[in-house]
This record gives structure tokens, sequence and C-alpha cells, in this order.
């Protein structure tokens, strides 16, 4: 009998919330409102963009194995990769020799882009150069180009270093091992 008089008043203190406690609740469910409202504007919006080719690869991977296995359970995404993992490759270094020759595209572009600019400065200066003179410019612009590499490369290394030091020094603060 203590029992069952003993629960109602326990809900009861439950239910009668300081006015901080009733003001924290409050906040929790605008934010859940919030999280509701933003995440059905996200699926809103990804409703009308285009299907990733990896989802399309997936799905006919399914359509195949539904077709040649009927009845059989759908292996794991997982399985399906190790099924096609020649065709994963392939695609992989499709996608690689695509990139590089993009980006050798774009470096031959900025080659000639800056060698018509060096033309048309040496033709407004009424300057004509021989092919040793183009040659040494040639050999000048790779230099350049070279040493332009190597800074990218210093600084990536450089910001790497010091992103590092900063969540060292974070988790230090924090009193955790980094």
């Amino acid at each position: 009998m203590i029992v069952i008089c003993a629960a109602p008043a326990l809900a009861l203190a439950q239910q009668q919330l300081t006015p901080a406690q009733q003001q924290q609740a409050q906040n929790w469910a605008d934010q859940q409102a919030r999280n509701a409202a933003m995440t059905q504007a996200a699926l809103a919006q990804q409703a009308h963009q285009p299907v990733r080719p990896q989802v399309l690869q997936y799905q006919r991977w399914q359509n195949e194995w539904k077709q040649q296995h009927p009845g059989e359970p759908m292996p794991s995404l997982g399985v399906l990769e190790h099924m096609h993992e020649k065709e994963l490759v392939a695609n992989t270094q499709a996608d690689g020799q695509r990139m590089w020759a993009a980006r050798q595209a774009e470096l031959k572009a900025n080659y000639q882009k800056a060698r018509q600019m060096q033309g048309q400065k040496n033709a407004a200066q009424h300057i004509t150069w021989n092919t040793q003179q183009w040659a040494n410019w040639d050999k000048a612009y790779d230099q350049q180009m070279h040493q332009q590499a190597i800074d990218y490369e210093h600084a990536r290394e450089q910001a790497g270093e010091e992103l590092r030091a900063e969540m060292a020094e974070q988790a230090r603060r924090e009193g955790r091992a980094f």
C-alpha cells in the first residue's frame, strides 16, 4: 500500500518543475522542432538533386543480383563491392586518368597563356626573342612552377603541423590525451 501511494507522489513531483527546468524543457522542445524542420528541408532539397553515380551503381548491382539469383537474399554492400572489385578498380583508374588529363590540360593552358603574355610584353617593347631566349624562358618557367609546387607542399605540411599542435594544445587544456 505504501508503494502504491509513493508512485503517484513521485509522478506528481516530476510534474512540478522549477522555472529553470521548465525553460530547459521548452528550449529542448524548440531545438527538437528546429532539428525536425532542418531535416525536412534537407530531405526536400536532396529530393531535387540528381542521384549520385555510386548510388546508381549499387542499384544496378542489386538489380543484376535479383535477375541472376531470384529468390535469394540480397548480399550486403560489402559483398557486392567484392564481387565487382574489378569494375571498381577500373572505374577508379579511369577517374584518376581523367583527373590527370584534366590537370595536364590546365597546366598546358597556363603555360600557353604565360608564354603568350611574355610574347605580348616583348612586342610592346619591340623585342624579338630567338630560339635560345625562348628556351631560357621555358627553363625559367619550369623552375618557377617546380618552386611553386615545393612551396605549396611545404605550406601544406606546415598547416598540418600547426593543426596537430593546436589539437594537442586543446587536448592538453581539456585534460585529454592526444
